[in-house]
């Protein structure tokens, strides 16, 4: 669980911003319903994209 009292400004944005993107902007949700799918797996196959669209929100 996240210390949210304890995080920076930058932190916490960059956390929601994070979630925002897999969640919303990715099949992440998706490949959480494929039987025996791990969050740990699916946060790895979306990684590079939610990298990519955060750069490119970066560079805005």
């Amino acid at each position: 669980m996240a210390r949210w009292t304890e995080a920076s400004l930058g932190k916490v944005v960059g956390i929601v911003a994070s979630t925002f993107v897999r969640h919303q902007l990715t099949d992440y949700d998706l490949l959480l319903k494929i039987p025996g799918m791990e969050r740990a797996e699916a946060r790895l196959i979306v990684a590079r994209e939610v990298s990519d669209i955060l750069e490119g929100w970066r560079q805005v």
